[in-house]
C-alpha cells in the first residue's frame, strides 16, 4: 500500500512473478515480448480491481517475467519512483531508474535461482534490504510480498 499515489488516493501495488514458458502463455510470449507479464497484469486486475475500487484504492499490478521482463504498469511505477528518488537523492531520473532495475533484477535472479534449487521461501539478506529501503524511501508504509507458486520473497 502506498499512500497518496494518485491525486492523494492510495494504491495497492501487487507484485507477481510469471513464467513465459507456461502452456497458457508460451505461444504469445514466443512472438511478443512481455506477453506473459501483460497476461499476469490482466489476471491481477480481474482478481483485485473490484475490491480496490470499493476501498478507494488504485490497483497496480507489478508483473515480472522470470527472465526479467517487467510489465508496462510496473515500468510506469518504476519511472515515477525514479523521478521521486532522483529528486530525493539529487541524482538523475535515469540513474535512479537504472538503480531500481538493477536491484530488482538482481533480487529476481537470486530468487529464481533459489527457487530452482528447491528453497521454497527466500528471505532477502539484510544488505539487500537496505538497497530496497533506499529505492522506496520517498514513500511511507510500503511493503509487499513477491509470490510465485515456487517462491515467496519478502521485502
Amino acid at each position: 500500500m502506498v499512500q497518496g499515489w494518485d491525486r492523494g488516493s492510495p494504491a495497492a501495488l501487487d507484485i507477481t512473478v510469471t513464467s513465459p514458458l507456461t502452456p497458457a502463455t508460451l505461444r504469445d510470449a514466443s512472438s511478443t515480448a512481455g506477453a506473459a507479464a501483460y497476461a499476469a497484469e490482466c489476471r491481477k486486475h480481474t482478481a483485485n480491481d473490484a475490491k480496490c475500487q470499493e476501498l478507494g484504492w488504485a490497483c497496480i499490478p507489478l508483473a515480472v517475467e522470470t527472465f526479467g521482463n517487467w510489465g508496462m504498469e510496473a515500468q510506469g511505477v518504476f519511472s515515477r519512483l525514479a523521478s521521486a528518488l532522483g529528486m530525493h537523492q539529487g541524482t538523475s531520473k535515469s540513474w535512479a531508474l537504472h538503480t531500481i532495475y538493477s536491484r530488482l533484477n538482481m533480487s529476481l535472479v537470486r530468487s529464481v535461482a533459489r527457487s530452482i534449487l528447491g528453497e521454497q521461501s527466500v528471505i532477502v539478506p539484510s544488505r539487500y534490504q537496505r538497497d530496497w529501503h533506499t529505492i522506496f524511501t520517498v514513500f511511507t508504509a510500503f511493503s509487499f510480498v513477491l509470490e510465485s507458486p515456487q517462491l515467496t520473497l519478502r521485502l
